[in-house]
């Protein structure tokens, strides 16, 4: 059994220390730095953040080791003969996550932690995670409080190390801890559903303060999940949320956890309660089901440094997209009028993705991990990560053609009771091929699904294809005033949406952060990075900006003094059709399947929270 402990006392100075003690036997020994880590569906390259490395026997000897110069995860030491044991001391750079680690890093400050085990753990080659026992102690600062879903003793020692009861590699890294000076913590009993535990901390007692109505919101997410799905995959569950402005936003699946980083206010401030965050804790809280226990055959791997194949993320990401939105209407998290309006400005953006002529969804899963973030330059013809949005599209569609085909009787409800059911004998991971899927779909409603999904996903497209919006009782057409939602996003971002009227988003200074394909400010020459100083000959501001765009109907054009570089240059756009903003409105001789989708089927109301 490896014996871990991971000393946490000097997070406020951005160091990881932790020192594990390896069973061996003399020869050579394989140890990786896991590079795969589940969740981020690439390599995390977290290896740039190692900044000690040190191999020696138990009575304090030097134990040569080296890097396979093919695999720079891959580390080789000469264990010498007569050696049962060896100590492995490391030192990880916190707070420095990479492109596509931020979910999976080790953060913190003079506050609060995010604790992820996989940037302080070696592992050897040979056996699975699952086989490899660990003993795991964690050191915090004194009287801080901390969540897991880790078993723990009750007690910490006087000098602040947390022992954790005995398990596998695979459960450690896949359970993630938080810790701080000011920690809340919610208990759910919900009728039929596992234990559930909320753990949510800030640097301000203040942003922990949320209402009751809030947690009630919480509570019928639970209720509503169970409904949703029939059972569940884990025993308990335990979200972990941050609330702070010192890290990056983020959401991260876990089998009976997940990880979430939310703005310090976004559980208090009524605006941002009805911003993304919304979606987010209901989001990771389907991938319990689709995800971690249904899980792509190519993504299901026995370590943490084989290559995985991520075609079908659209189904991974793409599912969980929309049944976390549908869980959120449904729990009251989000109203449904909001999520009308966050659904028109997902299908807005997507429909400016010119690259879908030249590349399919497919691709975008496949190549998953060199779209996340977006490029500064043109993002529209790379695509980004579309298999969420575009894939909760598709699903939308699939859960409308359900009910049309069967009058009603099915819908996606009774998929995903059946795909992911989870008996007493199945595995904790249950892997699928997209076979499965097709033939469980066939099985509800006879249908020419495997032609649906060659035609949405595995082609490339000439335009956002909005069948789906269509079954769904609603049309997708522009406003010319600026939704509540538009306005939420433009605050929380600090920009200025123009994106279907002109074609262009700035930052509140005036510089462009975005040029749309094919839209008159890309005729007109607009790129990134240039800055709008004046507007019409008058100092350029956010206010004559919009008012601009919305007197173009008279004026036909508008002139703009831009800096680029250091050279001024004057371009005059050419534009008449005013304020335009993405609405989806009802198609009043259609049924309205969204908001029928949408509606609570939870009638449980007894649950208590504590």
């Amino acid at each position: 059994m490896i014996q871990a402990e991971v000393d946490a006392t000097q997070v406020a100075r951005h160091l990881l220390h932790s020192k594990l003690t390896i069973p061996v036997t003399p020869g050579e020994l394989v140890l990786w730095f896991p590079k795969w880590i589940p969740g981020i569906h690439g390599p995390g390259a977290q290896i740039s953040n190692l900044a000690g490395l040190t191999v020696t026997s138990t009575d304090g000897e030097p134990i040569r080791w080296q890097r396979d110069p093919n695999e720079l995860y891959r580390f080789l030491v000469d264990v010498p003969a007569g050696t049962e044991s060896i100590q492995v001391d490391l030192t990880y750079l916190a707070n420095q996550p990479t492109k596509l680690s931020t979910g999976v890093d080790t953060q913190g400050n003079a506050d609060l932690l995010v604790m992820n085990f996989n940037t302080c753990l070696l592992y050897p080659e040979g056996a699975t995670a699952s086989e490899i026992p660990i003993s795991l102690r964690v050191r915090l600062p004194q009287n801080w409080q901390f969540g897991t879903a880790l078993s723990s003793e009750p007690t910490a020692s006087d000098d602040g190390w947390h022992q954790f009861a005995p398990t596998s590699l695979e459960t450690v890294i896949d359970s993630p801890l938080v810790a701080g000076r000011h920690l809340r913590k919610l208990e759910f009993e919900t009728p039929d559903f596992p234990v559930t535990r909320m753990h949510f901390v800030s640097e301000s007692p203040a942003a922990l303060a949320f209402d009751e109505a809030q947690a009630e919101r919480y509570r019928r997410l639970s209720a509503e999940a169970l409904n949703l799905f029939g059972g569940t995959p884990f025993f308990s569950y335990d979200y972990l949320v941050v609330c702070s402005e010192q890290f990056p936003a983020f959401g991260l699946e876990h089998s009976d956890s997940s990880l979430n980083s939310i703005p310090e206010q976004a559980l208090v401030d009524d605006d941002q309660r009805k911003g993304w965050h919304a979606y987010l804790l209901p989001h990771e809280l389907v991938h319990a089901w689709c995800g971690k226990y249904r899980r792509p055959e190519g993504m299901t791997r026995a370590n943490y440094h084989t290559n995985k194949q991520t075609e079908l993320l659209w189904i991974y990401e793409g599912l969980t997209q929309y049944l976390g939105q549908v869980l959120a209407v449904r729990s009251g998290l989000m109203t449904f009028d909001g999520h009308l309006e966050s659904l028109a400005g997902r299908v807005g953006y997507l429909s400016h993705r010119a690259g879908r002529k030249w590349r399919s969804l497919a691709d975008t899963a496949i190549a998953n991990y060199t779209l996340r973030g977006s490029s500064p330059n043109w993002n529209d013809l790379r695509r980004g990560q579309d298999y969420y949005d575009e894939g909760a599209l598709f699903w939308l569609e699939v859960d409308c053609l359900l009910r049309k085909l069967t009058q009603g009787g099915k819908s996606l409800n009774d998929f995903c009771q059946e795909f992911f059911h989870k008996s007493p004998s199945d595995p904790k991971i249950k892997p699928y091929e997209l076979n499965e899927v097709v033939d469980l779909l066939s099985s509800l409603a006879p249908h020419d699904w495997e032609g649906l999904i060659r035609r949405r996903v595995y082609q490339p497209l000439d335009q956002l294809q909005l069948d789906a919006l269509w079954h769904a009782g609603y049309e997708y057409t522009y406003t010319d005033e600026r939704p509540e939602f538009v306005k939420l996003r433009e605050k929380d971002r600090k920009t200025i949406s123009a994106e279907h009227s002109l074609g262009i988003r700035l930052k509140e200074d005036g510089t462009v952060e975005q040029v749309v394909p094919g839209s008159p400010s890309d005729k007109t020459g607009l790129a990134t990075k240039m800055k709008i100083m004046g507007i019409d000959r008058r100092k350029f501001t956010p206010e004559r900006f919009r008012s601009a765009i919305k007197e173009t109907p008279a004026t036909g054009q508008i002139e703009l003094l831009v800096l680029e570089g250091d050279t001024f240059r004057t371009l005059v756009v050419t534009y008449a059709d005013g304020t335009r903003y993405p609405v989806l409105e009802r198609v009043v001789d259609r049924p309205d399947l969204l908001r029928e989708i949408c509606a609570p089927r939870s009638e449980d109301s007894e649950a208590s929270v504590q």
